[in-house]
């Protein structure tokens, strides 16, 4: 472990904390208690759509403490506007952003401007949208979680975020991380739905694996600050006051890693696509701008069969309620995971299409496939992208 006093104001670094949970007010609590945070800390980007309720209050010993003092300010308010104060009064030299939406609508110029991306959340769509934009970006990540009713066991897991390195997805199966990308990135249902997690409703703020999980992260991170070229990817598991560190190899079959023909693009907001592709050489080819995450533009409901124009994330349509009968059972008819400077779409502007600003997309080489539409013809498809 390094001491704190050695670290000097050079090395401050700026982090980007996904989840304002039980084990996202944690870190921000060890974080606040460190020796010299200002010194240690220059900026910290904190990333939760939630709002604090009741039945968060005894999972976090933060929102107790600020609960007990103003209840009114607390719930029913942002959980990241709720920490953004606690950090701002007990570490005010440290400048604090918040962005109250999910991860995957945050703008990747914002998170390649931190130099770790941090998971507190319990959330696996979460920790997989994070783990792309890290092995992208080549950006460490460092995750933490702790087991629902568990007796004191968590685990806090690095990664380097280098392409030759393990990512957040290589350490899942294949089966489990096929099943979950199909419900990120497949127009179809299929067999199963995205449920959400049982996260950590049944750990409450006492058990030791809380505290000693959030500390063992904010010491990793601070220890790759000193030594960052002697960090490798690994995981400890933390149980009461020991450490196992297990190694994490590459996956063959993880496909985030498979980014060398594509290069990012900084996109304006409200400049359409097809004014935004870089002029190219003959010898390169059409080329096409890759989404991270496949969009939804028209969905119909299995239950009560009528039509939905929502642009969502395919992810968010997985648990969204058709509007006219409230039933979780939309599947997307027409969606989009690609856009070329001839398409209908590329006359929108990102923003109208429902990318957050400040992003970045990928420019590929053309793979000429046909558009996924679930049966829909060209002149339909035309007819639902008309704006």
């Amino acid at each position: 472990m390094i001491h704190h006093s050695e670290t000097k104001a050079s090395t401050r670094v700026r982090i980007a904390l996904i989840g304002a949970g039980a084990l996202g007010s944690e870190c921000c609590r060890q974080i606040v208690q460190l020796p010299g945070a200002d010194a240690l800390i220059e900026s910290i980007l904190l990333v939760d759509p939630d709002i604090l309720t009741w039945q968060n209050v005894p999972l976090s010993r933060v929102y107790q403490e600020l609960c007990y003092l103003n209840p009114e300010q607390c719930i029913g308010r942002s959980k990241v506007l709720i920490l953004q104060g606690f950090l701002n009064r007990y570490a005010p030299l440290i400048k604090v952003e918040v962005i109250a939406a999910p991860v995957a609508d945050v703008g990747w110029q914002q998170l390649r401007a931190s130099h770790v991306l941090i998971t507190a959340t319990d959330s696996v769509l979460s920790r997989m949208e994070t783990g792309l934009a890290a092995t992208t970006l080549r950006i460490p990540m460092l995750d933490g979680a702790v087991h629902a009713n568990s007796t004191g066991e968590g685990r806090v897991s690095w990664f380097t975020g280098q392409n030759d390195h393990a990512c957040y997805s290589c350490g899942m199966s294949d089966v489990s991380r096929a099943r979950l990308l199909a419900q990120m990135a497949s127009p179809s249902n299929g067999c199963e739905r995205l449920t959400p997690s049982l996260a950590m409703s049944g750990a409450p703020p006492d058990t030791p694996s809380l505290e000693i999980t959030a500390r063992r992260m904010v010491q990793l991170r601070c220890e790759w600050t000193v030594n960052r070229s002697g960090f490798l990817t690994g995981s400890f598991i933390v149980k009461s006051d020991e450490l196992a560190r297990v190694t994490a190899p590459r996956s063959i079959t993880c496909p985030w890693h498979d980014v060398s023909s594509a290069e990012l693009i900084e996109l304006f907001p409200d400049k359409p696509f097809r004014d935004q592709f870089p002029r190219q050489e003959a010898h390169q080819g059409d080329r096409c701008f890759e989404l991270q995450w496949p969009i939804s533009l028209v969905a119909s409901c299995e239950h009560c069969g009528k039509e939905s124009r929502r642009l969502l994330r395919l992810a968010q349509l997985r648990t969204a309620s058709c509007p006219h009968c409230g039933d979780r059972a939309l599947q997307s008819d027409q969606t989009v995971s690609v856009i070329r400077s001839r398409d209908p779409l590329a006359k929108l502007t990102p923003r109208q299409l429902g990318l957050p600003d400040l992003h970045l997309i990928r420019l590929r080489p053309t793979v000429q496939f046909p558009p996924i539409t679930n049966g829909q013809n060209e002149k339909e498809t035309k007819r639902a992208t008309a704006s």
